[in-house]
């Protein structure tokens, strides 16, 4: 999903427009376009702009984000019919369209185009440059057709053809329609190979190589019925000159890199004169440091020694300390065995002395009820012997006191008491 934060504005030859580019972060070329604010492979375009005139239809065969569609109908004013089988690119593409109101002129088909009809997968080999991505034939859901089966403007004036490998296979698809309305043709060709099988098949048709632009080669071919015997003298010999400027360009070039070539070198050469003191003295230093490491080595040989006898001492120490602790939690265990005997024997003896305690706690209080009997029994006798003893007086028999012998008689009056 492409968004106005995306868009960024391109100026060229005069125009002014945007162009969406929802990759500039990691894609080469959109980064590259939105950090210099002019469009991608200008020398070409501005040829374009030079053969071209408004209104003249244009194809864009493998548009990408619309880098070359957009120029083309912004600054230009032909109708261009885009093709790009990624519709991601072809989403930018679009959204570029509506944002420049190109909506009229410009035509984007999410298709890839080939020698005949098919199927293919994209294969994306590098996210640093989209453009680089192919399609993989006989895979795949994204639909090949030739182009002289899809429905476009006419006559066809212009044809970048840039669909990494498979440009001969796309003007084999497109063969009536270079046939009938001869346009002018861009054409890339990354090998040498490649530029031959494609300029030789134009060579049948009546093209000729006329021009070569971009980092990756793309050659402009033109009709040669365009052509007169002047015109191709004349671009021979402004070719001539042209290879002859571009050869002292060169030979200059070569001759000043070669003079920093030089200059590099001398400056290495007494960079690698300083680096050799400074290694030698970093060899003295290191044999120094390592007869020092050598003896502090030897010191700490000694030292260990003497840690690893002292160690094993310590070791023995433990152990016999570790015997000792063996022993005095032996010894532990038994009087904790013991303690608990103790308890529970005292815990015992506690018991008893409890229940001591309640036997003679029950016999004081027996003794108390006792007592209390004895008093009252004494009491009951005491009682009873008064009884006793007014009952006998009245008898005539004396009652001899309490702890007396036999009660003696003596006899009373016959009288008998009123």
């Amino acid at each position: 999903m492409t968004t106005d934060v995306d868009a960024v504005e391109v100026a060229a030859d005069g125009t002014t427009y945007r162009l969406v580019l929802p990759d500039r972060e990691s894609d080469y070329i959109q980064g590259w376009v939105s950090e210099h604010g002019r469009p991608y492979e200008h020398p070409m375009l501005a040829d374009m702009a030079r053969r071209l005139h408004a209104g003249d239809v244009v194809l864009d065969v493998g548009a990408n984000v619309g880098n070359h569609s957009i120029y083309l109908a912004a600054v230009v004013g032909c109708h261009v019919e885009a093709f790009e089988p990624d519709a991601t690119l072809t989403s930018a593409l679009g959204a570029s369209v509506e944002a420049n109101g190109l909506g009229a002129v410009v035509r984007v088909h999410t298709v890839a185009l080939g020698s005949g009809a098919g199927t293919g997968a994209l294969v994306r080999p590098d996210v640093t440059n989209i453009g680089a991505q192919q399609i993989r034939l006989g895979e795949g859901d994204i639909r090949v057709v030739p182009l002289d089966a899809v429905d476009v403007r006419r006559p066809v004036r212009g044809m970048k053809v840039d669909v990494e490998g498979m440009e001969l296979a796309v003007l084999q698809g497109a063969a009536v329609l270079i046939e009938q309305d001869r346009p002018l043709l861009y054409v890339e060709c990354a090998t040498e190979i490649a530029f031959g099988a494609v300029a030789s098949w134009l060579d049948e048709r009546g093209y000729s190589y006329w021009e070569t632009f971009n980092a990756t080669p793309t050659h402009l071919f033109v009709p040669t019925e365009t052509l007169t015997a002047d015109q191709v003298s004349r671009r021979l010999l402004l070719k001539t000159v042209r290879d002859g400027y571009r050869s002292t360009e060169a030979f200059n070039g070569l001759r000043g890199r070669l003079e920093q070539a030089n200059l590099k070198y001398r400056a290495s050469t007494e960079a690698h004169r300083v680096l050799k003191h400074e290694l030698d003295e970093v060899r003295s230093e290191q044999a120094r440091a390592e007869e020092s490491a050598a003896a502090e080595l030897s010191h700490a040989q000694g030292e260990r020694e003497r840690l690893e006898s002292e160690r094993a001492g310590l070791e023995r120490h433990a152990h016999e300390l570790l015997a000792a602790v063996e022993a005095l939690q032996s010894d532990l265990d038994r009087m904790r065995i013991e303690l608990a005997d103790a308890r529970q024997t005292a815990a015992f003896a506690e018991g008893e002395r409890d229940a001591a305690r309640g036997r003679a706690a029950e016999a004081h209080r027996d003794r108390d009820d006792l007592a209390v009997e004895l008093r009252a029994l004494r009491e009951e006798a005491d009682r009873l012997r008064v009884e006793v003893a007014a009952r006998t007086e009245d008898l005539g028999v004396r009652v001899p006191a309490s702890g007396s012998g036999t009660p003696s008689c003596r006899r009373h009056s016959a009288t008998p008491r009123r």
